[in-house]
């Protein structure tokens, strides 16, 4: 009977995990297509607008800290090239 336990507590700790990392790939999606949509939208090179978009949507939990540097250099490195 002990084993049975173990057996299922194992299975729903995987189970769980499984879902984490769904859940995670699923938002990555998400935020991968929230800083395109950014990009295509901002075509017109209105940079501070879209860092600011940018911004607000890292302080929601709408992007990662990372994506947000990474896509705030991008652009700033856009802007100095302009």
């Amino acid at each position: 009977m002990k084993r049975i336990h173990v057996i299922i507590g194992i299975v729903i700790i995987f189970l769980g995990f499984l879902g984490y990392i769904a859940m995670r790939l699923a938002m990555r999606d998400a935020e991968n297509t929230v800083v395109k949509g950014l990009a295509e939208e901002n075509k017109a090179e209105n940079i501070p607008a879209t860092i600011a978009k940018l911004k607000e949507l890292r302080d929601s939990g709408a992007i990662t800290e990372e994506d947000f540097e990474c896509t705030k250099n991008k652009l700033l490195e856009r802007m100095a090239g302009a």
